[in-house]
């Protein structure tokens, strides 16, 4: 005699699942009443970001300006020291000029002026060496002027 075997109603295993648009959980022979916290929409948060206060470009080339007309000043630094933060300035100024213009014309007056100071410093530096040089060949010379 066979033994018909029949096959019994097909059991899922527990754990949670979609039911009626939430998980539940499911223990294995019916349904709990404990659902899953449904899970939050990430939603979208627009932080406007400030604009800046200062053109940190133009304040330093500013500050190189200054100190390249002031060690033109100081003797035998002229043709060494007094053209690099020249050179500078005048970059730095440019360049403060150019963020200048997107920032509404934020240390418009520092780049500027950064150039300008930049483009009196370089020449200052080289006339005042020649001039000390001059005086320094004269006296080196036994002439006197």
């Amino acid at each position: 005699m066979s033994e018909s075997s029949t096959p019994g109603p097909i059991v899922a295993p527990a754990g949670w699942y979609p039911h009626a648009g939430q998980q539940r959980y499911w223990n294995g022979t019916a349904w709990t009443n404990h659902f899953a916290p449904t899970a939050q929409t990430a939603s979208l948060i627009y932080i406007a970001k400030a604009p800046p206060t200062t053109n940190g470009i133009a304040t330093a080339g500013l500050t190189l300006g200054i100190v390249g007309v002031a060690l033109a000043f100081v003797p035998f630094s002229e043709l060494v020291f007094a053209w690099v933060p020249a050179v500078l300035a005048i970059i730095f100024g440019f360049v403060g000029l150019n963020r200048a213009k997107l920032l509404s014309g934020l240390n418009h007056g520092s780049a500027l002026a950064s150039v300008i100071l930049g483009f009196v410093a370089v020449p200052l530096s080289f006339i005042l060496f020649a001039i000390l040089a001059a005086i320094g060949a004269s006296i080196g010379s036994g002439t006197n002027a």
